[in-house]
């Protein structure tokens, strides 16, 4: 009996090793291909649900064009960084995509992406970097965004100064429609040490005032808004934040003085 429950576990141990990635993952990813178009894109090389399944799913290597295009990295069974820029991908973002909760990168720009931005991004607690920019998104931008990244570790530069993440929030030209969530000041990636952090909402329909909740995210580097509909005066401690070195406001419709920062 001692001997068939080893025998049992072993297996269930290999079986567990020859995944590459999870059924949960594989599932996302599969809902997240039949939503955008997947046939269509310029490049699906790898993508096939019909004769692959979760033990077959490989980050892309260039050299040899073997792999999941798109996929750049995939760990502990989970995919870890998704780039699939400029590849034509179309309609609606599946909520099954936000599954990918152990996704620390996601490029998605310049696509054909439509939609909403949903509430389930708040799942995604280890997204340190993700790149929605010049889609066709509508709709609000969810409360829920400030959780993104929330569980990210190791962002900050090695001793010698080297290294380190590079934060991301990038949904700037697009269609997006009322105000920047309130509760942003909470979003606690952007105080994280790192490398450089960025957050570009330019080129929307946003309005309201700026939470004054942008001045508690210390570690920012660059924040750009311009080319909406914001109104109110701009919080001074935004203008104080100690690491930024890129803030482009202008043109909104702002009252008083509008800040500018250009540094090298």
């Amino acid at each position: 009996m001692k001997m068939k429950c080893l025998l049992a576990a072993g297996l269930l141990f290999s079986l567990t090793a020859a995944a590459q990635v999870t059924q949960e993952d594989f599932d996302a990813l599969k809902a997240f291909y039949e939503a955008t178009g997947g046939p269509n894109w310029k490049n699906n090389s790898g993508w096939d649900f019909t004769e692959k399944g979760p033990a077959d799913v490989k980050a892309y290597d260039k050299g040899t064009g073997e792999g999941w295009y798109g996929i750049t990295s995939v760990g502990g069974g989970r995919v870890l960084k998704l780039d699939l820029r400029d590849n034509n991908l179309e309609g609606k973002i599946p909520d099954a995509f936000y599954d990918l909760t152990y996704l620390r990168q996601a490029l998605l720009t310049r696509n054909k992406l439509s939609g909403t931005i949903s509430p389930g991004i708040g799942k995604m607690t280890r997204l340190m970097n993700i790149s929605l920019g010049y889609n066709q998104l509508t709709g609000t931008i969810p409360a829920e965004i400030v959780s993104m990244g929330r569980d990210t570790q190791h962002t900050a530069p090695r001793a010698d100064g080297k290294g380190g993440a590079q934060l991301l929030l990038d949904l700037r030209n697009n269609q997006l429609t009322g105000s920047i969530p309130a509760g942003i000041g909470g979003m606690t990636l952007f105080t994280k040490p790192c490398a450089s952090a960025r957050i570009d909402l330019s080129h929307n329909q946003l309005s309201g005032e700026l939470p004054a909740g942008l001045g508690d995210l210390t570690s920012l580097t660059a924040l750009i808004l311009n080319a909406n509909q914001l109104t109110g005066t701009v919080p001074p401690s935004i203008e104080k934040l100690p690491d930024l070195k890129f803030l482009m406001l202008s043109p909104n419709r702002f009252t008083g003085k509008v800040p500018s920062i250009k540094k090298q």
